[in-house]
């Protein structure tokens, strides 16, 4: 899929989406490649959000962005980390909690889906949690297999999901970097958020896509480690029509 001419594109999520990097990405590559569309990209996504923060504001986006196309990425917040705290000590109770926070999660998502029924629209499942990197905050034990059941639970509720839990979580497990999450576990490094643009991309149907990555404040150091995750950068004087390798499958 590749966005027609005089496009409306959102993105609603949480803080991993308001970081405006991979978001970012994704906006200087339909710029770089297709300067002769119209497509505007809106970030609308606030730190701490969950779907019911979307649900809340569906209508005024709707009305006041007009979009063709939507993208969700919520998940994070919704399912209460702090249920999974050392100090929540593991009680029938407890667990009941956390598959009541999943089972809520879901019916929010298909809440939301409802609301923008009327517009394309794209869920994308949240990054892994870190539990493994030697980081001295806080781990959440079991956190990350609560963003897998929730990561599954959506793609068997929608067939319109790109899942990244499962993509970053298979790429996280080679070590190729400590960790592809922060120091606070949750949040994406650099790298992953250009590893969820390239994700992006090649659902959307782009073979090998050549990513601006200009206006990411990567370091050198990060750059150079590019190519042992298969990313291809374009060059800041590249276009579609001069390298043969951008290439789309559509």
């Amino acid at each position: 899929m590749v966005f027609p001419e005089k496009s409306s594109v959102c993105f609603i999520g949480d803080s991993i989406v308001a970081a405006d990097k991979f978001t970012r990405i994704l906006t200087d590559f339909f710029v770089l490649h297709f300067p002769e569309k119209e497509i505007l990209f809106h970030n609308i996504s606030m730190p701490g959000a969950t779907a019911i923060s979307a649900i809340r504001s569906a209508d005024w986006i709707l009305e006041y962005y007009h979009p063709t196309h939507v993208f969700f990425l919520f998940g994070t917040n919704d399912l209460q980390r702090v249920l999974f705290s050392d100090s929540a000590k593991y009680t029938e109770a407890l667990q009941k909690k956390r598959d009541a926070a999943l089972c809520t999660y879901i019916e929010n998502m298909r809440a939301l889906s409802d609301k923008f029924s009327a517009v394309p629209h794209t869920f994308l499942t949240s990054p892994p949690h870190e539990e493994s990197a030697c980081y001295t905050s806080p781990c959440y034990h079991g956190f990350d297999t609560q963003l897998s059941r929730a990561a599954s639970a959506l793609c068997k509720a929608f067939s319109n999901v790109i899942d990244l839990h499962s993509f970053l979580e298979e790429v996280n497990s080679l070590r190729i970097i400590p960790s592809l999450l922060g120091p606070d576990r949750v949040h994406p490094e650099n790298i992953c958020h250009i590893l969820i643009a390239d994700c992006i991309l090649r659902h959307l149907g782009f073979k090998n896509p050549l990513l601006p990555l200009w206006d990411t404040h990567i370091t050198t150091a990060e750059r150079a480690l590019l190519p042992k995750f298969g990313i291809l950068e374009a060059n800041a004087e590249r276009n579609h029509e001069s390298d043969a390798r951008f290439e789309s499958t559509r």
